[in-house]
């Protein structure tokens, strides 16, 4: 009966240990000894080539390019004033994230579009700017608290705004993220 039971305890640690190393080995990037493991998801990177190649995105209410690095996630469900959603991400040691949206909203202003009026009232973490990219005028807001990157373009068209979002960390440094938020700045364009 002691033998049986210390067979299963054995047996159960042998399998926790595996479980460990498994779990270790993904945390590192790397896999077990006759097991693959899918440790990083689509869009990762393997090196620290960038490809800034755009990548046209035609919508109904807007277009823009973005770098073909980046990878579409499963964008938002279309609900109540979100006319038109995109997201994509980029992995390398961090995420990045861009988000992109078309609100409808009540007045030709942004005092209607939640994101903005959000970060309007936190000035203590958002700081405002205004800048020109082609024909467009944005109203950028930049996180002052966050590690990285972390801005949201705004752009009105008539009762439309369109929020423009880009989140991402990077052991090169920002120059990547700020050329990626550039490039879909410099193509927006309102359909």
């Amino acid at each position: 009966m002691k033998k049986k039971r210390k067979l299963k305890v054995l047996a159960i640690s042998i399998l926790l240990i595996l479980i460990a190393i498994v779990v270790i080995k993904i945390k590192l990037g790397g896999s077990s000894n006759g097991i693959t493991v899918a440790s990083k998801p689509a869009g990762t990177s393997t090196s620290p080539t960038f490809n800034f190649t755009p990548m046209l995105v035609n919508g109904k209410y807007a277009s823009f390019s973005y770098p073909v690095s980046l990878v579409p996630t499963t964008g938002q469900k279309l609900s109540g004033a979100i006319l038109e959603a995109y997201t994509y991400d980029y992995r390398d040691i961090e995420t990045w994230l861009l988000a992109i949206s078309v609100n409808q909203l009540h007045y030709s202003d942004l005092s209607q579009d939640s994101g903005y009026e959000l970060r309007v009232l936190n000035p203590s973490q958002y700081k405002k700017s205004e800048a020109t990219f082609g024909k467009n005028q944005y109203i950028i807001m930049t996180d002052t608290t966050a590690s990285g990157f972390s801005e949201i373009a705004f752009s009105l068209n008539g009762d439309m705004s369109g929020d423009i979002s880009l989140y991402g960390d990077d052991t090169l440094g920002t120059q990547n993220l700020v050329k990626t938020f550039d490039m879909v700045l410099n193509t927006w364009k309102w359909e």
